[in-house]
């Protein structure tokens, strides 16, 4: 047809009168006509095909033209507005606005109902959710088009709203849950540790009362009993708090040396029962303080060193502690049994136990919990844990743990200029050349100087050539009858020169030893330099008391143990039954140490605690001590006793050297030393 319009055109241009082929003209028409019949009947059939789609939708999907009219709704669509408005092409928006409101098809409120005559006019595509009188709930979308249509899709979420609801109920009744297990696990934790702490306090002190041998073994098996049944539950109740709640990480600043020769106090009475060896070697180089979990790096040691004491028959168990780029390597080496190769891939499964020590055939006492523990503390760090070992070579378990150094800062003294041999100095006897170099090094580093010598001999040549010291010190090796001798020569051939005494955690020096300081090792550099500090360079002696110390617990035995553990050190100990009677008595009697429980009647530790915080901020008072003593182990309550106002925090059942050090750690100046006979031990 074009074609033909072209060509007469171009015949009247020229003056000519176009013959027009009518007859070729009307079949271009015809053909023309067929194809735009065919592309209709194309469309009509696309048209429906889509219609018929969308009708059988479970959404609803609507569409409105530029003036708000309704173009087409499918059936959900429209069944939706049944009750209250039949829809068809040209119903205008406003009416189904109405249709909404005044159908009460909806829970509208004029709110909500001018909320969606805005969102009409938006119509930016965001998802909303409106609830239907009956219950179900549709999500909606409005969204305008370049055409300026309005596309409405209404999608039914009933049953996703109400999957959402029962998660959401299931999670609030999971957490109820943890909530409710937690409070039984640390009630738990508290009742069984109460009469543990009587049980295992009570027969530290009794071996201690001049027994009969037959007695001792009986009171040792006592104390090794109630032992390993802390260890069952410590191990039963952290595998099931952790299984139900992670605890929360904790930053902060503590001392990784204080905390290790805790944890190798706690275990010396086993060890020495088995006669092992257990020994600290930690790193002159390395920094006392970190920063850490405390709770997460203290059970760690507490797992790695009570699984090699049990396991280790004779020999030694080591912990040795250094410095790495990023934090510290703790190793503990045993000359126990070894693992054999096909053991090690399951060591640190739960419930694993590997063949009792001794020989024999059943499992050795336990869980089977402490590894795979130990195993989780160290990954939750950021760590690595790894052993080594072969059946009948011992075992080393290390664990690489990223705990940033915090320096020391070791005060210095004040030494006037003068030649070296006016210089204040210690002579150091001991047979072990580690042990005298490393006590070299610790007090050189702070400006100590020391001298040493092998034995009693060396000493006197040391005596005779007129090299006289301002302090010494013997490690006894644990030979009490020649450490008693070296004694009695030394008061006659340098009398006035204050002699200390290195030993172990267990031994125990007869009354009118004469030593002037019992240093239990291992010790604290820290500790050690500042009191050989005071020897050396003394302060001005002015007037001096006993410390105050005031033991707070609700429990009875709780208090007849720490009365009967410190019986004997040179304190005024005080007791009260709960938070506020200890408030009354900080108020009116001041003491230096407050030993406090957490879980008491009336008023519980953490309360008083920031009661006397709140009392010390605006009276000016000094910072009285404040050690919480907890059966709550978990390491996450250390936090919260930390933040309540506590300095230290020390695990029931308590013994009598975490007292002991304690009273030597918190002891303020102008003090009596308050350990029996001065023998105040390490700190």
């Amino acid at each position: 047809m074009r074609r033909i319009m072209l060509a007469c055109a171009s015949q009247l241009q020229a003056g000519q009168v176009p013959a027009l082929d009518l007859a070729g003209l009307g079949a271009e028409n015809a053909a023309a006509a067929g194809a735009l019949a065919a592309a209709v009947a194309h469309s009509t059939h696309k048209s429906r095909s889509l219609s018929a789609g969308l009708e059988t939708l479970s959404d609803g999907f609507a569409v409105f033209d530029h003036r708000m009219r309704l173009l087409y709704a499918n059936r959900a669509f429209r069944n939706f507005f049944a009750p209250a408005l039949k829809l068809t092409p040209g119903t205008h928006v406003d009416q189904v606005v109405d249709a909404l409101s005044g159908g009460d098809l909806i829970q509208i409120t004029e709110g909500t109902r001018a909320t969606l005559l805005k969102q009409l006019a938006d119509g930016d595509g965001l998802p909303r959710n409106v609830t239907a009188r009956n219950g179900q709930t549709y999500r909606w979308f409005l969204k305008y088009d370049d055409s300026r249509h309005l596309i409405c899709l209404a999608s039914d979420i009933t049953a996703e709203t109400r999957r959402e609801q029962e998660l959401e109920q299931a999670r609030l009744q999971a957490e109820q849950g943890i909530r409710t297990r937690s409070r039984f696990l640390t009630h738990m934790s508290h009742e069984l540790r109460t009469p543990l702490n009587g049980v295992i306090g009570m027969a530290e002190v009794l071996a201690e009362t001049g027994q009969s041998p037959e007695q001792l073994r009986l009171i040792r098996t006592i104390r090794s009993s109630a032992e390993a049944l802390l260890s069952i539950i410590n191990d039963m109740l952290d595998l099931a708090r952790r299984e139900h709640a992670r605890p929360a990480r904790i930053e902060a600043p503590f001392n990784l040396e204080a905390m290790a020769i805790e944890v190798l106090t706690l275990l010396c009475p086993n060890a020495v029962e088995k006669k092992l060896d257990l020994r600290l070697s930690y790193d002159t180089l390395t920094p006392a303080s970190h920063v850490g979990d405390p709770g997460r790096v203290r059970q760690v040691l507490f797992n790695l060193l009570g699984n090699a004491v049990k396991y280790t028959v004779a020999g030694h168990v080591r912990l040795r502690i250094q410095q790495c780029p990023g934090g510290v390597i703790i190793m503990v080496e045993d000359s126990g049994p070894g693992i054999a190769d096909e053991d090690i891939d399951g060591i640190f499964d739960e419930f694993t136990r590997l063949p009792d020590p001794t020989g024999r055939e059943t499992p050795a006492a336990g869980t089977g919990l402490g590894l795979a523990i130990t195993s989780r503390l160290v990954a939750e760090m950021g760590g690595k844990l790894w052993l080594c070992s072969s059946p009948g070579q011992g075992s080393t378990f290390g664990a690489r743990l990223p705990l940033p150094a915090v320096p020391d800062s070791m005060a210095r003294p004040a030494v006037q200029p003068g030649k070296a041999s006016d210089t204040p100095w210690i002579m150091f006897i001991c047979s072990r050349r580690l042990v005298w170099r490393r006590a070299r090094h610790i007090l050189a580093t702070a400006d100590l100087r020391m001298e040493g010598c092998a034995d009693l001999d060396g000493a006197k040549a040391m005596l005779d050539a007129g090299r006289m010291p301002a302090l010494i010190i013997y490690d006894d090796n644990r030979d009490i009858g020649r450490a008693l001798a070296l004694r009695r020569e030394l008061a006659r051939i340098a009398p006035g020169i204050p002699v200390w005494i290195m030993a172990a955690v267990v031994v125990t020096l007869p009354p009118g030893h004469g030593f002037d300081r019992i240093v239990t090792t291992p010790v604290e550099r820290a500790a050690l330099t500042t009191a050989a500090r005071q020897v050396l360079y003394p302060p001005d002696a002015g007037p001096q008391r006993r410390m105050r110390v005031l033991a707070v617990d609700d429990n009875a035995t709780n208090r007849l143990v720490i009365d009967r553990m410190l019986a004997g050190c040179n304190i005024g100990l005080r007791m009260a039954t709960n938070g506020a009677q200890a408030v009354g008595i900080w108020r009116d009697w001041h003491p230096d140490l407050i030993l406090m429980d957490v879980l008491m009647p009336v008023l519980d530790g953490p309360s008083a605690a920031r009661q006397i915080r709140g009392s010390e901020g605006s009276s000016l008072a000094a910072r009285t001590r404040i050690v919480a003593i907890t059966a709550n182990a978990a390491p996450e309550e250390r936090g919260s006793l930390l933040a309540a106002g506590m300095d230290d925090i020390a695990a029931k059942p308590i013994r009598r050297e975490q007292l002991f050090r304690l009273l030597s750690r918190y002891r303020p100046p102008g003090t009596l030393p308050p350990l029996p006979g001065s023998a105040d031990k390490g700190g």
